[in-house]
């Protein structure tokens, strides 16, 4: 997440993405967020198909003769039925939601591969294709599952060309006409699939520009606390729910009340700006968060971290803002402007609560500043047994720094 003057959201908005593909570190997070909005609709559709296999089970039973209709309910019952119901409960399923989209993917492909064996069977029965059936197929796919584009053309062609393969061998007049029929179908379904993605897009680039707006620090245009806290509880829970580890850093300009009391308020607001601008070029994964924490502190939230990628990148932004080389005369322990680092690591099987991970964060900072400030302690969350609720970081302080 970045400024919202100069967010990754409104540089994707401005550049467009006729392609159905945003830069890499937007793409993941938005075709996570798509299919989570329309899981509801996805399982509705679901529901409705098994409702329409099971009505048109006791139709073959009814109305076609018995050796097409014991062949055709075996084919829905054991292959239809349980692709369907268990793409259905795959929904239901948290841990299964990062592959949700191949498990759909792959029902449809099933269930249009047991529309062409039942077609190879009426066939061979001297019957009509059950071409109706097909063209629900291509509806589902494009337009109902929750699919993107390229996910519904990626199981729809090789299912178009198997059964207009099977009917050319038929009558040539009616495979002329299921033929146009069929493309007919695809390029509407395509056009109104390409719709509803480039729409979903828009506003998911539109909301993320609106909640940084809304929860953006006034004087550095970043994220501020109140849209961390919102954020932080959201990425622990799905990272409890993926059994995934997250990492807090808090960030405090060493001695800044000084600097403000030598320098003067309005540079010591320019110092705040341009740390800010760097810290959020140093967290740029798609669920990492960069905030204003209060007065000269800042907070990271970092998503599923290597265990070397935490350390790393406490060293990277410590040399960064030292390379700012920002004029700090009154400083104790440099020349110029310093920070300490206090990080908490939180694994997957960490018991604490997000503030519970805070307040270990909270503790190693005052750890780093006890210790001389200008360098980062890392404890684990998950082992620290320190008193949960009492800050000890600088925002709790009069002297500011």
């Amino acid at each position: 997440m970045h400024q919202p003057d100069d967010s990754i959201y409104k540089r994707q908005l401005r550049r467009g993405f006729d392609g159905l593909r945003f830069e890499e570190p937007l793409e993941w997070d938005f075709r996570r967020s798509f299919l989570a909005s329309r899981l509801p609709e996805v399982r509705a559709a679901l529901a409705l198909g098994l409702l329409l296999v099971a009505v048109l089970s006791l139709l073959d039973w009814q109305l076609l003769p018995q050796a097409f209709w014991h062949q055709s309910l075996l084919v829905r019952i054991v292959c239809m039925l349980p692709l369907m119901g268990l793409a259905l409960i795959a929904t239901y399923v948290g841990s299964l939601a990062k592959i949700l989209p191949a498990i759909l993917m792959g029902c449809v492909f099933g269930v249009g591969l047991a529309t062409l064996g039942i077609g190879i069977l009426a066939v061979q029965s001297n019957l009509d294709m059950p071409f109706a059936w097909f063209v629900v197929v291509t509806v589902y796919a494009y337009l109902l599952l929750g699919f993107r584009l390229y996910q519904a053309l990626l199981v729809l062609l090789p299912l178009c060309f198997g059964y207009l393969t099977l009917t050319a061998f038929g009558d040539l007049t009616a495979f002329a006409y299921e033929a146009v029929f069929i493309g007919f179908a695809n390029v509407v379904g395509a056009m109104g699939c390409y719709r509803l993605e480039h729409s979903a897009r828009t506003i998911f680039l539109e909301t993320q520009i609106m909640n940084l707006l809304v929860g953006s620090d006034a004087l550095t245009g970043i994220p501020n606390r109140r849209l961390f806290n919102t954020h932080l509880q959201s990425v622990w829970r799905q990272a409890q729910r993926e059994s995934r580890g997250l990492a807090i850093a808090l960030i405090d300009v060493d001695y800044f009340k000084q600097f403000n009391d030598r320098y003067g308020h309005q540079a010591g607001d320019t110092c705040l700006r341009r740390i800010a601008h760097t810290l959020m070029q140093t967290a740029r994964r798609p669920l990492d968060l960069t905030a204003r924490f209060g007065g000269e502190e800042f907070v990271m939230l970092l998503f599923d971290p290597e265990a070397d990628h935490v350390e790393a990148l406490a060293a990277r932004v410590r040399d960064q803002i030292t390379l700012l080389d920002i004029p700090h005369e009154t400083s104790a322990v440099s020349s110029r402007v310093t920070v300490s680092i206090g990080i908490a690591v939180a694994g997957p099987t960490c018991h604490r609560s997000a503030e519970g991970i805070l307040q270990v964060a909270d503790e190693a900072l005052y750890e780093a500043k006890e210790a001389g400030r200008d360098q980062f302690v890392i404890k684990e969350a998950d082992e620290n047994s320190g008193e949960t609720g009492i800050f000890r970081g600088p925002w709790t302080q009069s002297e500011g720094g």
